[in-house]
């Protein structure tokens, strides 16, 4: 996670970023140091419905993945850009 923001941080070098974190626990680790720039701005912890990537995967659930054992990542991978092609 702290390469992710350190690579935030270079793209974004003049910006001010607000991001929105659920409470993973790479998130709230204490050696996880955010750049000056960026605020962290935490869900609450049981609210999924806060965080707009869990729609993503009801909708790919639903209409793409489901009763389906794809086997591995790279097979599920495979399917989706199949699936973006249609």
């Amino acid at each position: 996670m702290q390469l992710f923001h350190d690579e935030v941080d270079v793209r974004h070098t003049s910006d001010t970023i607000g991001m929105v974190i659920d409470v993973a626990g790479w998130y709230s680790s204490k050696l996880l140091k955010p750049p000056q720039s960026m605020r962290l701005l935490p869900l609450s912890p049981y609210a999924p419905e806060l965080n707009p990537v869990e729609h993503e995967w009801d909708e790919l659930r639903e209409k793409h993945f489901h009763n389906r054992d794809l086997g591995s990542l790279d097979a599920l991978e495979d399917q989706l850009e199949v699936d973006q092609q249609t």
